[in-house]
């Protein structure tokens, strides 16, 4: 079985060539998203250096660097012979993870890797001081996503900057053609960043409410969260293991609102199972 989110399918039969021709005009849509998660950095294992060391120069610990090598073969798997448009934070332990992963991905197929400082981790504050443990406590209290740090950020912030990426992202995708990629090749988009990044792109992408954010957990480092489009269609389809990846299983699954390019609608309906 498997969750389907995201847009709707275009007609069968003789209007789904057609239909297909036309989309292929105006959009250039990845045949995957591959969402990442940086790996495991020094301060997923020592919080206090978070007291010295900036958030944005924490580095990668050497597992964490053993995990984004895993990560790209997973990736590679995923991408197979098309090309790759990469994204990626700014900050130490993704630009790590990204070196890892190019090592795998062969430089052939990789047409564009662009710093993105608005897929950036959440501002915690310039540096966190021995209360950061209470404070985090107090956020998953009031709500993770309109909880403020202290000098610092609050999901809310997350989201529009995120939102504002969402614009930059569309513009990729209405090119035509997008360097270095045949009008005729598929490409895969890889984003390669922070947890509370990553789950906020998934509620903007797919119209989640705040109340289905808070049941949304970051996934592992450097397990890929994999967004894979229909053939023909303009629906993006997210397994059940991703799902598990982010703490959810289909016992208590997430309603969504769909998504279709280049057009917003409000369905309301629900994610539904088909096996």
């Amino acid at each position: 079985a498997r969750w389907l989110l995201g847009t709707e399918a275009v007609p069968n039969g003789a209007g789904k060539a057609a239909a297909a021709e036309g989309l292929a005009d105006k959009w250039r849509l990845p045949s995957h998203i591959v969402l990442l998660r940086h790996g495991e950095s020094l301060g997923n294992i020592k919080e206090s250096v978070y007291r010295v060391i900036p958030d944005w120069q924490i580095p990668l610990t050497e597992r964490g660097k053993l995990q984004a090598r895993n990560a790209g073969r997973k990736i590679l798997d995923v991408v197979g012979k098309r090309k790759v448009v990469i994204y990626y934070s700014p900050y130490t332990r993704t630009v790590e993870t990204l070196d890892q992963i190019l090592e795998t991905i062969p430089a052939e197929q990789v047409c564009i890797v662009q710093e993105e400082p608005r897929i950036r981790e959440q501002d915690f504050g310039n540096y966190q001081d021995g209360t950061m443990k209470d404070i985090k406590k107090e956020r998953v209290r009031f709500g993770r996503f309109f909880f403020r740090f202290p000098e610092g950020e609050s999901g809310a912030d997350v989201y529009d900057r995120v939102s504002s990426f969402f614009e930059t992202l569309f513009r990729q995708f209405k090119r035509n053609p997008i360097s270095k990629i045949g009008p005729d090749e598929d490409y895969v988009l890889v984003i390669v960043s922070h947890g509370i990044t990553i789950r906020l792109f998934l509620m903007r992408w797919f119209h989640w409410t705040v109340r289905d954010f808070e049941k949304l957990w970051n996934p592992p480092n450097c397990e890929p969260i994999v967004l894979t489009r229909r053939e023909d269609s303009l629906l993006y389809e997210l397994p059940p293991e991703m799902w598990r990846r982010l703490g959810i299983t289909h016992d208590a699954p997430i309603p969504v609102n769909y998504f279709q390019f280049p057009v917003h609608y409000c369905s309301q309906k629900p994610c539904t199972m088909q096996t």
